[in-house]
């Protein structure tokens, strides 16, 4: 039985250091891709690529020099922006080079951000050549949904592992334990990221210089990562607290007396099942009697 315990506990620690990182990771990008984390951050992106690739050639060329006298009789002016086609105010458009690529690049984030993507995780990968989706809502949601539904197999293996432990007190220690060294791990997602980075996020590498891949990619990954302090802080103290509380049960015996209230009520309801049984044949036996008992008052009549 000892055996078959131990065996246990190590199984349901692997599995629940493996939860808990998984939560941790879930956690941390779903409170990163907010908008208010995403705009700040997809901005500067987005203003050197449109700036760079797009902006002289259409902003300067084609639209500007048409601004005074289109906006004499009209409000805005539609202009493309690569795959996009924005309605750009002509307030915005008269201002200049800078208020005309600033409006264009909050709309273009704005856009991408909320929009609604009718395709699964994978197949956006495969319709998109640079997938923004990753930065969107929709991402952030999906991520926010794994993070539930591991958080919940975390609690519930949190509950087998403090029940198959022998001494009670231990369980909150070892599961601290965990929550703590992957707390760690969190912290430095942003180091592990850069390499995931390179080989996901590609095809934005290509529409810059070579001098300024390693930063946008450095600023991509603190995208989704820009929230692993955060997150580290309140792992690491759950953690803390929940090894602190493990310690308390040892000194003040709690955790044994826990541990023997769950024995003896596992006994009683051993006792009481075989009670139960017995009474069901005590039933069984009389019922057979009571059956029995006018055939043989009928044989006494005939003798």
């Amino acid at each position: 039985m000892g055996v078959l315990r131990g065996f246990g506990i190590i199984i349901v620690s692997i599995l629940l250091f493996l939860a808990i990182l998984l939560a941790g990771i879930f956690a941390t990008i779903s409170l990163s891709l907010s908008y208010e984390n995403v705009q700040p951050r997809v901005y500067n992106i987005s203003y050197e690529i449109i700036d760079t690739q797009i902006g002289v050639k259409v902003i300067e060329d084609q639209l500007m020099p048409y601004t005074g006298v289109y906006c004499q009789t009209n409000t805005e002016i539609v202009q493309s922006f690569g795959n996009y086609t924005l309605a750009i105010p002509c307030s915005v458009a008269q201002a200049g080079y800078d208020s005309i690529l600033n409006y264009s690049v909050n709309y273009i984030i704005s856009d991408f951000y909320y929009k609604d993507y009718d395709c699964t995780f994978t197949e956006c990968f495969k319709q998109s050549e640079i997938p923004l989706f990753l930065v969107s809502n929709y991402a952030r949601q999906m991520w926010k949904s794994l993070f539930f539904k591991v958080l919940i197999a975390s609690l519930i293996l949190c509950c087998v592992l403090f029940l198959i432990s022998e001494k009670k007190s231990n369980s909150p220690i070892l599961i601290g334990s965990l929550i703590i060294v992957n707390s760690l791990i969190v912290l430095t997602l942003e180091k592990i990221g850069t390499i995931i980075a390179k080989a996901i996020l590609s095809p934005i590498s290509l529409a810059l210089s070579e001098e300024n891949i390693n930063p946008i990619l450095s600023q991509l990954v603190g995208i989704f990562f820009s929230e692993s302090s955060r997150i580290f802080l309140w792992m690491f103290i759950v953690g803390l607290v929940l090894i602190v509380m493990g310690i308390v049960f040892k000194i003040t015996g709690l955790g044994f007396k826990i541990g023997k209230k769950i024995e003896e009520l596992k006994a009683k309801d051993v006792s009481e099942n075989k009670v139960s049984e017995s009474d069901v044949r005590k039933i069984i036996k009389e019922e057979i009697s009571k059956k029995n008992l006018p055939k043989q008052k009928q044989q006494r009549k005939k003798k």
